[in-house]
Parts: structure tokens; C-alpha cells; sequence
């Protein structure tokens, strides 16, 4: 498992690994980095210099899952016409077909927010969903986030999945 932080940033780690498990204590900043990749990748706001290349990201359309709120607003595991309007952000309705598309061309950014918020009955369940998901769109880059304990260290390792854990923030 590798680590990221102040010595070697995210974008060195995300660029060569397409699928990455996020695991992180509460507090880490896992999920603000979900939302900072949607949000600069869309805006194709992401630096290309040698200490963080993360350009490889920029226009990918991100699709942000968070979890825990589908789960309190009665939506378990979206599927890709759902995935446009699974984070509730005020955004026109996708054409119908849309998100199948950019998945299934690779220029998807999935960003799954909070395996942990499963409770552990369902967590097979979320595991298919994820992995049927991405079987779809083998190109399609996705990060997914989970607390330390909540699932095992080779738990999604079968669809490709890296495993990385950030470093403690700490002010210089």
C-alpha cells in the first residue's frame, strides 16, 4: 500500500493507477479530495509540471457518489443514468444515455465517496455494484474512498484496484 502527502502528491500517485481504494481515517481529507479532482478535472484546472501531473485528468467528466447521502435519501447504488445526479449538485438534466457513453469511452471520472457508509450487510453488495460498474468501463478512471477497518486490504483488488492511504495532515 503507498502513501501520499506533503513528500509525493496525489498526482503522482493517481496518475499510473486508473482505479485507486482511498483509505483513510475520519478527518483525512479523503472526500475533499474527491470533490478537488471533480472540480478541477471539469474545469480542466489540473498543473502538468513534474511535481504533480494530474493533466491527464482534465476534461474527464467526474461523477461523484457520495454514499452516505444517497443512503439517507433512500438510493442505494446508482446506476449510470443515476450517476449524473447522485451527488444532488443543481445541474441540467444529462441527455438520455449520456453518462452510459462517457463511461463507456473512458472520459469518466468516478469518484465513490464512503464504502465505509454501507453498513456491513451490504457491503458484498456495494462490491457488485462497483465491480459491474467498472466493467462497463474498463478505461474509465474511478477513486473510491473507505475508512481503515471497514473492508479488507485486497477487498476490491480483483477489479484493479491500488490501495493508498494518506499521510496525517500536518501544519509546516
Amino acid at each position: 500500500m503507498a502513501v501520499f502527502g506533503a513528500r509525493q502528491g496525489s498526482g503522482v500517485l493517481l496518475t499510473d493507477r486508473p482505479r485507486v481504494l482511498l483509505r483513510g481515517e475520519a478527518g483525512a481529507g479523503k472526500t475533499t479530495l474527491l470533490w478537488w479532482l471533480a472540480a478541477h478535472a471539469s474545469a480542466r484546472t489540473l498543473a502538468d509540471d513534474l511535481a504533480d501531473d494530474l493533466a491527464a485528468l482534465n476534461g474527464l467528466a467526474p461523477f461523484v457518489v457520495p454514499l452516505r447521502t444517497l443512503r439517507a435519501r433512500g438510493v442505494t447504488f446508482p446506476g449510470p443514468a443515476e450517476l449524473s445526479s447522485a451527488a444532488g449538485l443543481v445541474i441540467d438534466t444529462a441527455p438520455e444515455g449520456w453518462a452510459g457513453r462517457v463511461l463507456e469511452s473512458g472520459r469518466a471520472l468516478l469518484l465513490v465517496d464512503g464504502l465505509d457508509e454501507v453498513p456491513p450487510e451490504e457491503r458484498e453488495q456495494a462490491h457488485t455494484w462497483l465491480a459491474q460498474l467498472l466493467s462497463r468501463c474498463p478505461e474509465s478512471r474511478c477513486v473510491t474512498t473507505v475508512r481503515p477497518l471497514a473492508v479488507g486490504p485486497d477487498w476490491l483488488r480483483s477489479e484493479g484496484f491500488e490501495e493508498l492511504r494518506p499521510l496525517p495532515m500536518r501544519t509546516p
